[in-house]
């Protein structure tokens, strides 16, 4: 990663960094002379999240699934692929763009017991929009060389057939060199319920372009992320296993109300008791309940 500070400015601010890594810095100066010697590394280190979750980022831990294109009006035949950037604007000089993106296999990631909680899509803006991004879901398939003319010779339309009438997700006047946080919640509860993952359509309601990082940009950070939050019924310690750790979380609260521990309350009658433990040991997810 690298970075400019401006000679008027004391700070800078790294975006899309992740959770629980390692970060070497080092640092030199320049000016019409050339550059000096960097400074030693300083090693600083971002915070881990501690909730159960999957991501998927192009590159990360070898993921290859992310599928992102514009569908340009005026180039309704071409496959608009493999650019480090996209843009998505109601005019663009010879007509309008859309975009469409689909994280392949995420829901195979989660655990199907899990119950999803929440999940946010990243994308890292390089043009600002005074407009709102809207984000429908598709209900139609699309191949990855997916053209303006193969979703109808129209683009995305969202009419509840193709996408969704309305959309799922949005985010509004976006600025440039920011990270948007979009919420996909909606449509990431639909696919872990049965609905086919065919990704979303994205729609700008301006004419001042959205442009934002796609999956071939060079810098992984950079690329879009999806990070999808769940919880495992059971699962008290949040580890990603109901065990006997778990049990031993009830049996430390026994015979104290409900409050004291509301996720050891799994009969749901105010208080917990040695009931409770019965019932977690028959949603433990190894065998005795003893998990490696």
């Amino acid at each position: 990663l690298n970075a400019q500070i401006h000679p008027s400015s004391d700070s800078y601010t790294l975006n899309a960094l992740q959770d629980g890594v390692d970060y070497n810095f080092r640092m030199r100066c320049r000016n019409i002379f050339g550059y000096s010697a960097y400074t030693d590394a300083v090693v600083v280190s971002t915070p881990k999240d501690p909730r159960l979750k999957v991501v998927f980022q192009q590159g990360l831990d070898g993921y290859d699934g992310t599928v992102d294109l514009e569908l340009r009006s005026w180039q309704p035949d071409t496959v608009v692929d493999g650019a480090s950037a996209m843009s998505v604007d109601m005019d663009d000089g010879g007509g309008y763009n859309h975009g469409i993106m689909r994280f392949k296999n995420a829901m195979e990631a989660i655990p199907p017991e899990a119950e999803i909680v929440s999940a946010e899509l990243q994308l890292l803006t390089t043009s600002n929009s005074d407009g709102t991004q809207s984000f429908f879901r598709m209900l139609t398939d699309w191949p990855d060389a997916v053209t303006f003319n193969l979703l109808g010779g129209d683009g995305v339309t969202p009419d509840g057939v193709e996408a969704t009438a309305d959309p799922e997700a949005g985010i509004d006047e976006p600025v440039s060199g920011d990270l948007g946080f979009i919420d996909v919640t909606e449509s990431v509860t639909a696919w872990f319920a049965g609905a086919p993952n065919y990704g979303w359509g994205i729609i700008n309601s301006s004419t001042d372009g959205w442009d934002f990082r796609t999956s071939e940009h060079g810098v992984m950070e950079e690329r879009p992320k999806l990070t999808i939050y769940y919880v495992i019924p059971g699962d008290l310690n949040q580890d990603g296993v109901v065990d006997r750790d778990d049990v031993n979380i009830i049996k430390s609260h026994r015979n104290q109300p409900a409050d004291a521990c509301p996720e050891c309350d799994i009969d749901g009658d105010g208080r917990i008791s040695v009931l409770d433990a019965r019932k977690l040991i028959r949603m433990c997810t190894c065998a005795r309940c003893l998990c490696p």
